[in-house]
């Protein structure tokens, strides 16, 4: 295939560059330790290099995971891996996602945040709305800063109620879909409660303020997906 790979950063970006097909850029996100066993394809003894190489043969591959000490070892998957899937503690493994090339039509981007992102008006559960975020490219909406929180805050009026956003947990230990965890400051004041068993994130509008809270994943919802892009 007259692969070229182009390492940036290795610890956050792989850049793979081949004759046939445009480059084609990995994030590696804050996701670790986690083994997920819905993997399309294994390989065992290979570089990290290797491994994304190894998705981009694979056109279905969203995502992939890489073990970097020891016995190497390389899972690609179809779909972006989140906590909360079926997975396992596996020590030392890492997980990149493969970024869009473009921010598709419907979509609005935010140049200064490098964000892509869409407010479904149509109301679905948790999972539900997840599904159709992942049908389009992407995910549920990560707002795992407080810039990208911002964009929440600024949502129209009319959109004023609890809206389905990508986060999940219990108890303390809740994370954005990509690993890093949601942090205290973006929690409603008394949030999480987890009441029956919440496990899934929502932004709740109270005070003038739109701030994160817990809730039933079978609460039917409006949402807002995201697509991780490399450029607009």
């Amino acid at each position: 295939m007259n692969l070229v790979i182009f390492t940036c950063n290795l610890s956050a970006f792989l850049v793979i560059a081949t004759a046939d097909c445009p480059e084609k850029v990995f994030k590696r996100i804050p996701l670790k330790d986690s083994l997920f066993s819905n993997y399309l394809h294994f390989y065992a003894d290979v570089t990290v290099k290797m491994c994304a190489e190894k998705c981009v043969e694979t056109s279905t591959c969203a995502s992939f995971s890489y073990i970097q000490t020891g016995i190497t070892k390389c899972y690609i998957f179809q779909d972006r891996v989140w906590p909360g899937l079926n997975q396992t503690y596996q020590q030392h493994m890492v997980t990149y996602w493969l970024l869009a090339e473009t921010c598709p039509l419907g979509y609005t981007y935010n140049i200064s945040l490098n964000v892509c992102y869409k407010v479904f008006t149509n109301q679905l559960q948790w999972l539900d709305a997840m599904n159709l975020c992942e049908e389009e490219g992407g995910y549920l909406y990560l707002g795992n800063t407080m810039e990208r929180f911002q964009i929440i805050q600024n949502l129209e009026a009319s959109y004023n109620d609890i809206v389905h956003i990508g986060g999940t947990g219990r108890d303390t230990l809740w994370s954005w879909l990509d690993g890093s965890e949601i942090t205290n400051s973006l929690w409603y004041p008394g949030e999480p409660t987890n009441f029956e068993g919440e496990t899934c994130a929502g932004i709740i509008y109270r005070d003038n303020i739109r701030q994160a809270l817990d809730q039933s994943c079978t609460a039917v919802r409006k949402f807002v997906c995201e697509i991780p892009t490399r450029f607009a």
